[in-house]
């Protein structure tokens, strides 16, 4: 689940994604402080669109067999304000959710539907999905001959290929958040108070119900009045919530199937009011023997992501975090009052070069938080860079215009021009940056010099030898890269080793260093890119030049370390808008989200999301995912990053 932007056409399916001493001797510290981070990707060229009625010339060559989502040219009941005989408008006033109950809004879905189907009857096409909430439209798989004349109809809006996208990998004392002069308190009342009567809506990779950051009390039938804030269990079992803006969300514990059956709908309660997956592009295009092995059938994340977002944005408050058995204290969500909605979209199979965030499961879940009424989503999701009409941001523009807030990442793809995604003006866009209060490690030669990059590490490495692992190669393999198998333990036994980052997994190098007897890794950035408190099999500190090569000088010629310290500026991976496009928005905000301590799944360590955000039993992810405040009004701030 590593690629952006990888198309169904043609395409299987998904994929994943103290101090330390050393030498002459050398001290290596690690020194906890508030760190950030970021968020999911998706990446679609749009093959055929024109207004509406408009016949259109359409290259045949632009289609090939595989899966497409259809955008028909009426509006979606969202948007929908009148025009068509016989059905009134069903867009919400200003400031109101869709109510898809409604007899007007169900007899206009309806009536889209019947044209969906008689678009599909002409060219033979099945449909796979349809949608009449958010876009008014349907995914199908589709032969090169009937995309072509879908696209040519001119009842058709546009026909894009249904993509996989990856998912993009702050502290709350640094956003003046938490203390008697921060936003809880002089803005919300407190942090008890802070998103109350709101909810947000996260489309990632689904979420782990027993992580603390979720947890909540069982949901009870109503007695007497609504009241803002309070969950409570309508008569058919759904859960509803008296937002603060006077409408009511109602949502539903979806059960899981299959591999996911375990998950069995009761584990929604008063924080996790609802909990959907879209797996339909998943199933039908993964065999089960290309499928991962963890991946369920159900809201539950294998990976993380979702978890690490969704407590980032209203993860409880007051829960401690702790990585490799090391505390980081305790942690908040953002808007810890506010209440939560899942969808999933996400999924897990075998080939890294899949995205596994299917554009058309992501319409699907807009569709339907819509539908349930939240007042935030999160899309810490990659998207297109070419266009803001593809049918995902399209979906977004029918949410933003029901009332909702829309967030999401700016991608890892920088620090190249025109790489942003999302650029839509309805969406805020958001983009990652570092800042000087980081989980930091210290490397301390005995002559007192130090070197200061990214750590996680739990215990002291003191009075050991320091080696370049170029220096200790065993012949096989790339020593320089700390390569499996690559280094002597007769030569790095009971010694710190300096390995050069690139082509190996960072961790594996840490696990090598292990293999061969030694003690502490020194990780060594040849060119400046993202340092990554990444959970290593040996202490490790991460280092940029010009630490890096001022390092390797000291411990080839037998001397002492020190390390730069990082200041708050854009991350190396953070997406960029164009250069030569000054119309298309760049990202609207930049957030401090790198290692950012938060929630994670039982199998993975959890995010570090500063001093209050979150941290849990943890790992520490660097990407572009960290959500916008969800109490935040929906407002466009664009500034060049």
């Amino acid at each position: 689940m590593n690629s952006q932007g990888k198309s169904f056409i043609g395409s299987g399916g998904l994929r994943k994604a103290a101090a330390l001493a050393v030498g002459l001797p050398v001290l290596l510290s690690s020194v906890a402080l508030t760190p950030a981070q970021a968020a999911p990707a998706s990446g679609s060229t749009v093959l055929g669109s024109t207004a509406a009625g408009v016949a259109r010339n359409v290259d045949p060559k632009s289609y090939q067999d595989g899966r497409y989502v259809v955008v028909l040219a009426e509006k979606p009941a969202a948007t929908y304000d009148g025009g068509t005989p016989g059905y009134v408008p069903t867009k919400p006033q200003a400031g109101k959710k869709l109510d898809v109950g409604k007899a007007e809004v169900k007899q206009y879905q309806a009536h889209l539907q019947q044209k969906q189907q008689d678009v599909a009857k002409q060219q033979s096409v099945t449909i796979n999905r349809d949608y009449t909430t958010a876009i008014n439209g349907f995914s199908a798989t589709l032969s090169a001959n009937q995309a072509v004349n879908l696209a040519k109809n001119p009842d058709v809006l546009l026909v894009a290929p249904d993509t996989q996208s990856a998912p993009d990998y702050s502290t709350t004392d640094f956003l003046n958040l938490s203390g008697p002069n921060g936003a809880w308190n002089t803005q919300f009342g407190g942090q008890d108070q802070a998103g109350k009567g709101t909810v947000v809506g996260v489309i990632d990779t689904g979420y782990t119900p027993t992580s603390k950051f979720f947890a909540g009390d069982p949901v009870q039938p109503l007695v007497g009045d609504p009241q803002v804030g309070i969950p409570y269990r309508t008569s058919d079992g759904k859960i509803a919530m008296l937002k603060a803006n006077g409408d009511t969300f109602v949502g539903e514990c979806q059960k899981g199937t299959d591999t996911g059956a375990a998950f069995d709908g009761t584990a929604c309660n008063s924080k996790v009011l609802a909990a959907h997956y879209f797996a339909d592009a998943f199933l039908q295009t993964v065999p089960p023997a290309q499928r991962a092995p963890q991946e369920q059938i159900s809201p539950i994340d294998v990976v993380s992501h979702g978890t690490h977002t969704a407590s980032t944005a209203a993860g409880n408050p007051g829960v401690e975090t702790f990585v490799d058995g090391r505390s980081f204290g305790k942690t908040s969500g953002v808007a810890p009052a506010a209440k939560l909605s899942i969808y999933k979209v996400c999924w897990e199979d075998t080939d890294p070069n899949t995205g596994g965030c299917y554009s058309s499961a992501a319409i699907a879940a807009i569709d339907q938080a819509i539908a349930d009424g939240v007042d935030v989503l999160n899309y810490s999701i990659s998207g297109a860079t070419d266009t803001t009409t593809d049918p995902v941001s399209l979906a977004f523009l029918s949410a933003a215009s029901a009332g909702i807030f829309v967030a999401a990442s700016a991608g890892n793809s920088g620090p190249q021009a025109s790489t942003v995604n999302h650029g839509a003006p309805w969406m805020t866009t958001v983009a990652a940056t570092s800042f000087s209060q980081e989980l930091q490690g210290t490397v301390e030669f005995s002559d007192g010099t130090k070197f200061r990059g990214a750590s996680i590490m739990n215990h002291q490495v003191s009075g050991a030898g320091v080696v370049l692992s170029a220096n200790a190669a065993s012949g096989a393999g790339n020593a320089a890269l700390c390569a499996p198998g690559s280094l002597d333990p007769a030569k790095i036994a009971g010694k710190v080793v300096v390995c050069d980052r690139g082509v190996v997994d960072r961790v594996a190098k840490s696990a090598e260093v292990l293999r061969g007897g030694g003690v502490g890794m020194i990780l060594v950035n040849l060119t400046s890119s993202s340092l990554d408190t990444d959970k290593h099999a040996v202490p490790t500190v991460h280092v940029n030049p010009p630490a890096s090569q001022a390092i390797k000088d000291k411990v080839g010629a037998n001397r002492h370390l020190l390390f730069p310290w990082l200041t708050t500026t854009p991350l190396g991976f953070r997406s960029r808008p164009s250069r030569r496009s000054p119309d298309s928005p760049p990202a609207a905000r930049s957030s401090p989200p790198i290692r950012i301590s938060s929630s994670r799944t039982s199998r993975l360590p959890a995010l570090r999301c500063s001093r209050v955000f979150r941290r849990s039993a943890a790992k520490v992810m660097s990407t572009d995912s960290c959500p916008v405040p969800p109490w935040r009004p929906r407002t466009l701030q664009v500034s060049e990053p």
